[in-house]
Protein backbone atom coordinates (compact mmCIF):
# COMPACT_ATOMS: atom_id res chain seq x y z
CA UNK A 1 0.00 0.00 0.00
CA UNK A 2 2.77 2.42 0.91
CA UNK A 3 4.61 1.68 -2.34
CA UNK A 4 1.46 2.34 -4.38
CA UNK A 5 0.84 5.71 -2.68
CA UNK A 6 4.50 6.64 -3.18
CA UNK A 7 4.27 5.76 -6.87
CA UNK A 8 1.03 7.71 -7.14
CA UNK A 9 2.62 10.75 -5.48
CA UNK A 10 5.59 10.60 -7.85
CA UNK A 11 3.13 10.54 -10.77
CA UNK A 12 2.34 14.20 -10.02
CA UNK A 13 5.11 15.16 -7.63
CA UNK A 14 4.49 18.89 -7.58
CA UNK A 15 0.87 18.51 -6.49
CA UNK A 16 1.23 15.41 -4.30
CA UNK A 17 4.62 15.76 -2.63
CA UNK A 18 3.01 17.00 0.58
CA UNK A 19 1.53 13.52 1.06
CA UNK A 20 5.04 12.00 1.09
CA UNK A 21 6.49 14.69 3.35
CA UNK A 22 3.54 14.50 5.75
CA UNK A 23 3.69 10.71 5.94
CA UNK A 24 7.46 10.73 6.53
CA UNK A 25 7.18 13.41 9.22
CA UNK A 26 4.36 11.62 11.01
CA UNK A 27 6.10 8.24 10.95
CA UNK A 28 9.31 9.82 12.17
CA UNK A 29 7.51 11.47 15.07
CA UNK A 30 5.77 8.23 16.00
CA UNK A 31 9.02 6.25 15.92
CA UNK A 32 10.84 8.80 18.07
CA UNK A 33 7.97 9.00 20.56
CA UNK A 34 7.70 5.20 20.76
CA UNK A 35 11.44 4.84 21.41
CA UNK A 36 11.22 7.50 24.10
CA UNK A 37 8.28 5.75 25.84
CA UNK A 38 9.73 2.23 25.49
CA UNK A 39 13.49 2.25 24.82
CA UNK A 40 14.63 -0.68 22.70
CA UNK A 41 11.18 -1.47 21.32
CA UNK A 42 12.45 -1.64 17.74
CA UNK A 43 14.68 -4.61 18.57
CA UNK A 44 11.78 -6.30 20.38
CA UNK A 45 9.48 -5.62 17.44
CA UNK A 46 11.89 -7.19 14.96
CA UNK A 47 12.19 -10.25 17.19
CA UNK A 48 8.39 -10.47 17.38
CA UNK A 49 8.22 -10.39 13.57
CA UNK A 50 10.70 -13.27 13.39
CA UNK A 51 8.66 -15.31 15.85
CA UNK A 52 5.46 -14.40 14.02
CA UNK A 53 6.75 -15.95 10.80
CA UNK A 54 7.63 -19.10 12.70
CA UNK A 55 4.30 -19.80 14.38
CA UNK A 56 2.25 -18.81 11.30
CA UNK A 57 4.37 -21.09 9.05
CA UNK A 58 4.89 -18.08 6.76
CA UNK A 59 2.13 -19.24 4.40
CA UNK A 60 -0.09 -16.98 2.36
CA UNK A 61 -3.59 -17.55 0.98
CA UNK A 62 -2.04 -18.63 -2.32
CA UNK A 63 0.24 -21.10 -0.55
CA UNK A 64 -2.75 -22.68 1.17
CA UNK A 65 -4.82 -22.69 -2.01
CA UNK A 66 -2.24 -24.73 -3.97
CA UNK A 67 -1.09 -26.81 -1.01
CA UNK A 68 -2.53 -29.96 -2.62
CA UNK A 69 -0.21 -29.66 -5.66
CA UNK A 70 2.97 -31.79 -5.66
CA UNK A 71 5.48 -28.92 -5.92
CA UNK A 72 6.67 -26.55 -3.20
CA UNK A 73 6.78 -23.18 -4.95
CA UNK A 74 3.50 -22.83 -6.83
CA UNK A 75 2.24 -20.28 -4.30
CA UNK A 76 5.35 -18.13 -4.72
CA UNK A 77 5.03 -18.28 -8.52
CA UNK A 78 1.39 -17.20 -8.38
CA UNK A 79 2.30 -14.42 -5.95
CA UNK A 80 4.94 -13.09 -8.35
CA UNK A 81 2.46 -13.18 -11.24
CA UNK A 82 -0.16 -11.35 -9.18
CA UNK A 83 2.39 -8.72 -8.11
CA UNK A 84 3.54 -8.14 -11.69
CA UNK A 85 -0.02 -7.82 -12.97
CA UNK A 86 -0.80 -5.34 -10.20
CA UNK A 87 2.40 -3.38 -10.83
CA UNK A 88 1.53 -2.98 -14.51
CA UNK A 89 -1.93 -1.74 -13.60
CA UNK A 90 -0.92 0.78 -10.93
CA UNK A 91 1.85 2.11 -13.18
CA UNK A 92 -0.79 2.88 -15.79
CA UNK A 93 -3.06 4.54 -13.22
CA UNK A 94 -0.36 6.42 -11.30
CA UNK A 95 -1.48 9.82 -12.60
CA UNK A 96 -5.21 9.41 -11.94
CA UNK A 97 -6.73 11.98 -9.62
CA UNK A 98 -8.04 11.05 -6.16
CA UNK A 99 -11.71 10.20 -6.35
CA UNK A 100 -11.41 8.92 -9.90
CA UNK A 101 -12.40 5.42 -10.95
CA UNK A 102 -8.78 4.62 -11.79
CA UNK A 103 -7.51 5.63 -8.36
CA UNK A 104 -10.27 3.66 -6.63
CA UNK A 105 -9.51 0.64 -8.80
CA UNK A 106 -5.80 0.76 -8.05
CA UNK A 107 -6.49 1.06 -4.33
CA UNK A 108 -8.87 -1.90 -4.45
CA UNK A 109 -6.37 -4.06 -6.35
CA UNK A 110 -3.47 -3.25 -4.02
CA UNK A 111 -5.48 -4.09 -0.89
CA UNK A 112 -6.78 -7.34 -2.42
CA UNK A 113 -3.22 -8.22 -3.44
CA UNK A 114 -2.11 -7.69 0.17
CA UNK A 115 -4.59 -10.33 1.34
CA UNK A 116 -3.23 -12.75 -1.28
CA UNK A 117 0.48 -12.45 -0.61
CA UNK A 118 0.82 -11.52 3.08
CA UNK A 119 2.35 -14.53 4.92
CA UNK A 120 -0.77 -15.11 7.00
CA UNK A 121 -4.08 -16.57 5.86
CA UNK A 122 -6.24 -15.73 8.88
CA UNK A 123 -9.81 -14.77 7.90
CA UNK A 124 -9.62 -11.46 9.79
CA UNK A 125 -7.18 -10.17 7.16
CA UNK A 126 -9.99 -10.31 4.63
CA UNK A 127 -11.46 -7.06 5.92
CA UNK A 128 -8.99 -5.55 3.44
CA UNK A 129 -11.16 -6.99 0.66
CA UNK A 130 -14.01 -4.64 1.58
CA UNK A 131 -12.81 -1.69 -0.58
CA UNK A 132 -12.50 -4.00 -3.60
CA UNK A 133 -15.96 -5.49 -2.99
CA UNK A 134 -17.49 -2.00 -2.67
CA UNK A 135 -15.62 -0.87 -5.78
CA UNK A 136 -16.99 -3.79 -7.75
CA UNK A 137 -20.52 -3.42 -6.43
CA UNK A 138 -20.80 0.33 -6.86
CA UNK A 139 -18.92 1.27 -10.00
CA UNK A 140 -17.82 -1.78 -11.88
CA UNK A 141 -20.77 -4.20 -11.97
CA UNK A 142 -21.58 -3.04 -15.51
CA UNK A 143 -18.10 -3.82 -16.83
CA UNK A 144 -18.29 -7.35 -15.44
CA UNK A 145 -21.77 -7.96 -16.83
CA UNK A 146 -20.77 -6.61 -20.24
CA UNK A 147 -17.90 -9.08 -20.38
CA UNK A 148 -19.48 -12.52 -20.61
CA UNK A 149 -16.19 -14.31 -19.98
CA UNK A 150 -15.82 -12.71 -16.54
CA UNK A 151 -19.43 -12.98 -15.39
CA UNK A 152 -19.02 -16.60 -14.12
CA UNK A 153 -16.15 -15.44 -11.90
CA UNK A 154 -18.41 -12.79 -10.39
CA UNK A 155 -21.05 -15.44 -9.61
CA UNK A 156 -18.42 -17.61 -7.95
CA UNK A 157 -17.19 -14.63 -5.94
CA UNK A 158 -20.74 -13.87 -4.82
CA UNK A 159 -21.20 -17.48 -3.76
CA UNK A 160 -17.88 -17.46 -1.88
CA UNK A 161 -18.88 -14.24 -0.11
CA UNK A 162 -22.28 -15.62 0.89
CA UNK A 163 -21.06 -19.13 1.67
CA UNK A 164 -19.95 -18.35 5.20
CA UNK A 165 -23.47 -17.16 6.06
CA UNK A 166 -25.12 -20.04 4.23
CA UNK A 167 -22.95 -22.65 5.96
CA UNK A 168 -23.30 -21.05 9.39
CA UNK A 169 -27.07 -20.85 9.15
CA UNK A 170 -27.21 -24.40 7.83
CA UNK A 171 -25.15 -25.72 10.72
CA UNK A 172 -27.25 -23.75 13.20
CA UNK A 173 -30.41 -25.34 11.81
CA UNK A 174 -28.77 -28.76 11.73
CA UNK A 175 -27.88 -28.45 15.42
CA UNK A 176 -31.53 -28.89 16.40
CA UNK A 177 -31.74 -32.14 14.43
CA UNK A 178 -28.31 -33.66 15.03
CA UNK A 179 -25.85 -31.77 17.26
CA UNK A 180 -23.07 -34.26 16.61
CA UNK A 181 -23.26 -33.89 12.84
CA UNK A 182 -23.40 -30.10 13.18
CA UNK A 183 -20.27 -30.05 15.33
CA UNK A 184 -18.41 -32.33 12.92
CA UNK A 185 -19.02 -29.81 10.13
CA UNK A 186 -17.61 -26.82 11.95
CA UNK A 187 -15.08 -26.23 9.15
CA UNK A 188 -17.75 -25.72 6.49
CA UNK A 189 -18.01 -21.90 6.85
CA UNK A 190 -14.25 -21.65 6.31
CA UNK A 191 -14.19 -23.43 2.94
CA UNK A 192 -14.37 -20.14 1.02
CA UNK A 193 -11.54 -18.53 3.00
CA UNK A 194 -8.92 -19.26 0.35
CA UNK A 195 -11.04 -18.75 -2.76
CA UNK A 196 -12.76 -15.42 -2.01
CA UNK A 197 -9.52 -13.32 -1.99
CA UNK A 198 -8.42 -14.80 -5.33
CA UNK A 199 -11.79 -14.21 -7.01
CA UNK A 200 -12.13 -10.65 -5.66
CA UNK A 201 -8.57 -9.83 -6.74
CA UNK A 202 -9.17 -11.11 -10.28
CA UNK A 203 -12.43 -9.19 -10.60
CA UNK A 204 -10.92 -5.98 -9.23
CA UNK A 205 -7.94 -6.32 -11.56
CA UNK A 206 -10.22 -6.77 -14.56
CA UNK A 207 -12.62 -3.98 -13.58
CA UNK A 208 -9.79 -1.50 -12.97
CA UNK A 209 -8.17 -2.44 -16.28
CA UNK A 210 -11.39 -2.42 -18.30
CA UNK A 211 -13.93 0.06 -16.91
CA UNK A 212 -17.36 0.25 -18.62
CA UNK A 213 -16.28 3.11 -20.91
CA UNK A 214 -13.39 1.04 -22.27
CA UNK A 215 -15.58 -2.01 -22.85
CA UNK A 216 -18.18 0.07 -24.67
CA UNK A 217 -15.52 1.66 -26.88
CA UNK A 218 -14.13 -1.77 -27.74
CA UNK A 219 -17.62 -3.07 -28.51
CA UNK A 220 -18.30 -0.15 -30.86
CA UNK A 221 -14.95 -0.67 -32.56
CA UNK A 222 -15.77 -4.31 -33.19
Amino acid sequence: MTLWLLLWAIGDWKARRRLVFGFAALMGALLIAAEWVLPGWIKMFLEAIRQYHQYTNNESVLDQLVDWLPGNHEGEVLAVIACLASALLVWKLRQDAPGSTGFAGALAVVLALTVLVVPMYAPYNQVLLLPAILFLARDQAASIVESGSVAPVSWLAGLALAWQWIASLGLSALWFLSPGVALSGWKAPLYATFTLPVLVFLLALFAARYPPSVLRARALAE
